[in-house]
C-alpha cells in the first residue's frame, strides 16, 4: 500500500493532535475520586476539574480545560528523542527524557515512576533491587502502547514492519517487560502504521482486518533484539521462560482480534460498550492491559471511520475503564487515518496543539542534517533536588534552563499544601511550546506551635476574578487572536480554568447621558441583564483607554510562534489595539485588561502597520 498524495504530514499532525484530544477528553474521567463541574456528563469539549495527585501526599490541582495527562507527555518525550538524537534516539531517551519527566509528569502509573526514578539513579530498571525488578517484569500495561505514534511516524514510508517493531520494543523496554505491554504496543503500531499508508476511503472494519491478518509481523518475536543481558534477566523472572510467555501473549491478542473481527460482522448497529466491557476493559485488573487496549482501539477506529468523533467519545464515557489512554489510542488511530480536520475546535484548543503539530510534520519528514539539530544538547545529568533548588529561585517572567536543554518562562508559581505536606508549584511554557507544571520543595507543613489548638482553617484557592468593561469583546480577543475558549460561561461571566472574568456596571460617571469621559466612537454599555443591547459593534477596534483613570490589569500568555501571533493580530479587527513590545506584544482588548503575550522568540518589529 502506498498513502494518498500529500497525505501524511496531515495524517501525521491528526495521530499525535488526536491522541493528545482523546488524553484531554478522557482524563477527567480516568478516577471516581476526580472533582468534575456539574454539568460535565453534558459537555461537547474540554472543560475545567480538579484532581488530587495522591493519598499520601493530596495536593489538589486545578486541570485547565483541554489539558492533557502522562499518555501525551510521553509521546512528546519519544518524539524529542527522535529529533534530538536520531539513531541514538533510545540513549537520549534513557538519559534525558525519562528522567526529567519523573519531575513534571501528570498521573503516570506506578511502572512508568519506577522507571524514570531509576534511569535517574543511571541504572535500567531490569538491573534494579529484586523486589523492583520483579515489578518491572510484571508490568504488562498499556504505557508503552500509549507512546508508540512517533515511531510509526517516523517509519511510515518503509514497506516493511520489521524496523518499526524493533524500536517499539526498543522504546518499550526502558519502562516495561512484560510482553503484554510490548505485543500491545506492537499492535497499536502496526495499526498506525497501516493507517498511515492506507489510501481513503476507509471501510467499515477494515482496521481489525488488517491487524489480525498481519500477526506474522507483530508478534514475531522482536525481544531476543534487546542487549543480552535485559534478556538473561527476562528468562529467570517469567515462569517457562521469556519465549513462551511471549508466544501465550501473541495468541490470546489473536483470540481477542478475532472476537472483535466477529462482533464488527454481527454487530454494526449495536453499541460498542458491552463487548468491551465483556473483554475486560472495564475490570480492575485487566483493564490497563497493553494487548487489550490495544485491540480495543483498533475495533473502535474499524467500526467508527464514519463518525470519529463519536468513536472518541465511547471510551470516554466507559465507567471503570483506563478512559484516558483508551481515548488517546483511538485517537490516534482515527487522526493516522482520517487527519485532522474532524477534530475542529478541539484540535486547535488542545494543550499545546502548536508544538504536536510541529513535531508530527518534523517526523514525517525524516531525518535532516545532523541528529540534535532540533533541540540544543542537554546539561549534565541534574537530580530532581538540583532542578528544584534552581525552580526555587525563580520568579513569574524569569527564564529557566530545563535538564533537557530547553529553556522556559516561568508563568506563575505558587504554594501549595497537601495534607500533612507542603510544595511550591511552579509552571512554565518552554521556548518550544510545551506547557509544564512543576511540584517542588516539597516538605512537612509546619506543626502548630505549642499552646494552639491548631493553624488557621484549611483553605483552598479556588481562582482569580478579574472585572472587564467589555466581556463579549475580551472574549472575542481571546478566542478569535488566541485560541481560547471559557470552559463555563454565564450571563455576565467567562471561566477560563481558575481565572474568571466578570462584566462590572459602568461607573456613576459614565450613566448614559455623560459623555466627556468616555472613548472616541464608544457608547453606553448595558448592564447584564438590563435589556439593552451594546450599541458599539463587536469587531470594532478597541482604544487603548480607561475611562475611569484605573490602570487595566494584565492578563499574561505565552506563544511558541510569537511571529505569526502577531501577524494574525496585525490582520485582526483589533489591529489598533495592539502595540509591540520587547519580549512579545500588548492587546488592549479592554479599558480596565491587557493581554500582555510573551514570545519565547521575539517577534519580528514593524517599522509600520498594515
Amino acid at each position: 500500500m502506498t498513502p494518498t498524495p500529500h497525505s501524511v504530514p496531515g495524517r501525521a499532525r491528526g495521530a499525535l493532535l488526536a491522541g493528545a484530544v482523546g488524553d484531554a477528553l478522557g482524563w477527567p474521567y480516568e478516577r471516581p475520586s476526580h472533582d468534575l463541574p456539574a454539568g460535565h456528563r453534558d459537555a461537547a469539549g474540554f472543560f475545567g476539574w480538579r484532581r488530587t495527585t495522591d493519598r499520601f501526599r493530596p495536593f489538589t490541582e486545578e486541570v485547565a480545560p483541554g489539558e492533557y495527562s502522562d499518555d501525551t507527555q510521553l509521546t512528546i518525550a519519544v518524539a524529542r528523542a527522535r529529533l534530538a538524537a536520531g539513531p541514538e534516539w533510545a540513549a537520549w531517551l534513557e538519559r534525558v527524557e525519562l528522567p526529567f519527566l519523573s519531575c513534571y509528569e501528570s498521573g503516570a502509573g506506578a511502572t512508568v515512576k519506577r522507571a524514570c526514578r531509576s534511569w535517574a539513579s543511571g541504572r535500567p530498571p531490569w538491573a534494579a533491587a529484586p523486589k523492583d525488578r520483579a515489578r518491572y517484569f510484571a508490568g504488562g500495561a498499556n504505557g508503552v502502547a500509549m507512546r508508540v505514534a512517533p515511531h510509526a511516524i517516523a517509519h511510515h514510508a518503509e514497506d516493511g514492519f520489521a524496523e518499526l517493531a524493533r524500536d517499539v520494543v526498543r522504546d518499550g523496554a526502558t519502562t516495561h517487560g512484560h510482553p503484554r505491554a510490548l505485543v500491545g504496543a506492537l499492535v497499536q503500531a502496526y495499526a498506525l502504521w497501516s493507517s498511515l499508508r492506507r489510501p481513503a476511503p476507509l471501510g467499515y472494519g477494515w482496521l481489525v482486518d488488517t491487524v489480525l491478518d498481519g500477526s506474522s509481523e507483530w508478534g514475531a518475536p522482536v525481544w531476543q533484539g534487546l542487549p543480552e543481558p535485559w534478556a538473561e534477566q527476562a528468562d529467570r523472572e517469567l515462569p517457562g521462560g521469556y519465549g513462551e510467555a511471549w508466544r501465550a501473549t501473541v495468541a490470546e491478542t489473536e483470540e481477542f482480534l478475532r472476537a472483535a473481527r466477529k462482533e464488527l460482522a454481527e454487530g454494526a448497529a449495536g453499541a460498542p460498550a458491552p463487548f468491551l466491557a465483556r473483554s475486560g476493559l472495564t475490570a480492575r485488573d485487566s483493564r490497563g492491559s497493553g494487548t487489550l487496549c490495544a485491540v480495543a482501539a483498533a475495533y473502535l477506529a474499524a467500526r467508527s471511520a464514519s463518525a470519529p468523533d463519536r468513536a472518541l467519545r465511547i471510551p470516554v464515557r466507559m465507567r471503570g475503564a483506563d478512559t484516558d489512554t483508551l481515548a488517546a489510542m483511538t485517537g490516534t488511530l482515527l487522526g493516522a487515518g482520517l487527519g485532522q480536520e474532524w477534530l475542529g475546535a478541539l484540535g486547535r484548543t488542545v494543550q499545546d496543539s502548536v508544538l504536536l503539530a510541529r513535531l508530527a510534520e518534523e517526523l514525517a519528514a525524516g531525518p535532516s542534517g545532523e541528529p540534535g539539530g532540533a533541540v540544543p544538547p542537554p546539561e549534565a545529568p541534574v537530580s530532581p533536588a538540583d532542578f528544584a533548588e534552581r525552580l526555587a529561585g525563580c520568579g513569574a517572567g524569569d527564564s529557566v534552563r530545563l535538564p533537557d536543554g530547553r529553556t522556559a518562562e516561568v508563568l506563575s508559581t505558587a504554594p501549595e499544601r497537601g495534607g500533612a505536606w507542603q510544595a511550591v508549584c511552579t509552571r512554565v511554557r518552554t521556548a518550544d511550546g510545551q506547557s509544564l507544571r512543576f511540584r517542588h520543595s516539597l516538605r512537612k507543613a509546619p506543626a502548630a506551635p505549642a499552646g494552639r489548638s491548631g493553624g488557621p482553617p484549611a483553605a483552598e484557592l479556588r481562582g482569580a476574578h478579574l472585572p472587564v468593561r467589555s466581556l463579549g469583546r475580551v472574549a472575542a480577543v481571546l478566542e478569535e487572536l488566541f485560541g481560547l475558549y471559557p470552559a463555563q460561561r454565564g450571563g455576565s461571566w467567562a471561566a477560563y480554568g481558575g481565572l474568571i472574568l466578570t462584566e462590572a456596571p459602568p461607573p456613576a460617571e459614565e450613566a448614559p447621558g455623560r459623555q466627556e469621559d468616555r472613548p472616541e466612537g464608544s457608547s453606553p454599555r448595558a448592564v447584564a441583564g438590563d435589556g439593552r443591547k451594546d450599541e458599539r459593534p463587536a469587531e470594532a477596534p478597541l482604544r487603548a483607554v480607561a475611562g475611569d483613570g484605573r490602570e487595566p490589569a494584565q492578563l499574561r500568555l505565552s506563544t511558541a510562534d510569537g511571529s505569526a501571533a502577531l501577524d494574525r493580530a496585525r490582520a485582526s479587527a483589533w489591529s489598533e489595539a495592539v502595540e509591540e513590545t520587547a519580549d512579545g506584544f500588548i492587546v488592549r482588548a479592554d479599558p480596565w485588561l491587557n493581554v500582555h503575550v510573551s514570545c519565547p522568540a521575539r517577534p519580528r518589529r514593524r517599522t509600520s502597520r498594515s
